[in-house]
């Protein structure tokens, strides 16, 4: 039997279903067998069976909800997945410990890869090879080395597709779910279920999400033993290294926990003034031995949404660039540390005043070392280089005209139909901020919108599900070009657009002009409109 006998190839005049919402009766009833596999192997901490496994509605309903949460992060249903080992037959190669595959279906490759191109270029990309006349099996084994989860080979293809021709693209990925299908056999099976449970979670209880606090104080000796294990891993600022003594000494030891997806993180008491307008809290993350490490966060002025200090710029004594990493978006905080910062930023008696508050800020982060090909800081190392990037009318030279930005691929729209949680925050540049998250139609990304006082809008960022690494920065980032431009741009980014009549220190206005004419922050406005 060959290869394509095995597993067929997918319609290409079809597109896969991905979501909750476009599964028929048919379709869901069979699915609920391999979800039911998935919530035995997440309560019993062990693989996925293929076994009768039978859950009431009223307990799967139960399960989703843990889900939408939180309580479930992707990290513990993906957990399931790798303590999977599929079913083979009598070739199997060894690619790590406990992990296995069935390799029998690549024995006949060559001639599949005739059949179909777009294999053989896949492959090729896969293997970092120039287009080959044959691929054995065995060097099936290096990807699997490289992607040995079915996510983490997904995750690669829609990043890699990027670079390919467009009229090439839709081709290329839906060869991919084959050949995921033809290496990771059940695992794919199961993560594509997930991803179904996921994403009707949302669609049930997402609007759940965000409503109550996500802090939780803590107690003073609680506190003291957290800072016993936290790491600073900054560079000297003007000579002197920064220790955990000086956190203590400026009541910047962690105060509050957070569970973000399924993981804790813990943030200082109140925020401190860095200068300009910009204020920033002290984050603790948890490394891969346990340490935490402290990581300093700060508010943006431009976008009014908190970032990550990955490094920056100093001259005689002072900072005077703040780095923007592999990109302004890459630098962003995902949308449940938002959450927990906006609470912090806002609290009462505001932000504290710090003798030397750059020697603490630059103290966590490393100097002006360029990012490069060798840089061994953690953001360097944990965050890609290229971008997800939304697919659309978004980038260009100069800035796309504001109705021209539209959206190639449907799927990625927001879904106005589904609020996830709103929250408030104040900045200085824009005073209180409305923020609204919406996921998209497929739900792999989500939607920041911001609002202030005098009702302009704008895409603060735009988050995925990626993994958050000891950064509290995704893995993946998300880029968007134009369509996240913010409410008050530098002048010198803001084209022709800019609004003269509404300036703000180094920023012009740019909804008048610009935000306001943009479809989808009109489709925004328009549901803004019809819910007063």
């Amino acid at each position: 039997m060959s290869v394509t006998e095995q597993f067929p190839v997918p319609n290409l005049e079809s597109e896969p279903k991905k979501n909750f919402e476009d599964f028929d009766a048919g379709d869901y009833k069979e699915s609920l067998s391999d979800q039911h596999r998935v919530m035995r192997a997440v309560e019993s901490g062990k693989g996925i069976e293929e076994a009768l496994i039978t859950y009431t509605e009223e307990e799967r309903l139960a399960f989703l909800k843990r889900v939408a949460s939180g309580e479930l992060s992707r990290e513990m249903l993906l957990a399931a997945i790798e303590r999977t080992v599929n079913s083979h037959d009598d070739q199997v190669v060894k690619v790590k410990p406990g992990i296995r595959f069935n390799l029998e279906p690549f024995r006949d490759i060559t001639d599949e890869l005739k059949k179909h191109p777009a294999y053989g270029i896949l492959f090729n990309l896969l293997l970092d090879k120039e287009p080959a006349a044959k691929i054995s099996w065995k060097e099936i084994a290096d990807i699997l080395n490289r992607y040995p989860e079915p996510y983490e080979f997904e995750a690669f293809i829609e990043r890699v597709s990027e670079t390919l021709p467009e009229t090439f693209r839709k081709d290329a990925e839906k060869h991919a779910r084959t050949l995921a299908t033809m290496i990771y056999g059940e695992k794919e099976r199961y993560w594509e279920q997930i991803k179904l449970m996921e994403s009707e979670a949302r669609y049930i209880f997402g609007s759940e999400k965000n409503e109550a606090s996500v802090l939780f104080p803590l107690e003073i000796e609680k506190s003291r033993e957290l800072l016993r294990r936290v790491q600073i891993h900054g560079d000297p600022w003007n000579g002197k290294r920064l220790t955990t003594e000086h956190l203590a000494e400026q009541n910047l030891a962690p105060k509050y926990e957070a569970q973000i997806e399924g993981q804790k993180v813990w943030f200082s008491s109140l925020p401190y003034v860095i200068g300009h307008g910009r204020i920033a809290v002290v984050g603790y993350v948890e490394g891969t031995r346990g340490e935490l490490i402290a990581r300093s966060f700060y508010r943006s002025n431009s976008h009014g949404i908190w970032k990550y200090l990955p490094r920056y710029v100093a001259y005689d004594g002072r900072l005077t660039w703040y780095g923007k990493g592999f990109g302004q978006e890459s630098i962003s905080l995902p949308i449940p540390l938002q959450r927990a910062l906006a609470e912090i930023g806002s609290a009462d008696p505001g932000p504290m005043i710090l003798e030397d508050p750059e020697f603490i800020f630059a103290g966590t982060a490393r100097g002006s070392q360029p990012l490069g090909k060798y840089d061994s800081s953690t953001y360097a190392n944990e965050v890609d280089e290229l971008p997800v990037r939304l697919k659309g009318n978004f980038y260009g030279e100069g800035k796309i005209p504001p109705k021209e930005l539209v959206f190639e691929n449907q799927e990625q729209l927001p879904d106005f139909r589904r609020s996830l949680g709103e929250w408030h925050q104040t900045s200085s540049q824009y005073g209180e901020i409305r923020i609204e998250v919406f996921p998209s139609r497929n739900s792999k990304y989500q939607y920041m919108f911001c609002s202030d006082k005098l009702g302009r809008v704008w895409i603060g960022a735009i988050d995925s599900d990626a993994l958050i690494g000891t950064t509290g920065l995704r893995e993946h980032w998300v880029e968007a070009g134009d369509l996240t431009t913010p409410a008050f741009q530098y002048f010198s980014e803001a084209d022709r657009y800019g609004n003269a009549d509404m300036v703000s220190g180094d920023y012009v206005d740019m909804f008048k002009n610009y935000l306001s004419k943009v479809p989808v922050i009109q489709d925004y406005l328009a549901l803004r409109k019809n819910k007063k």
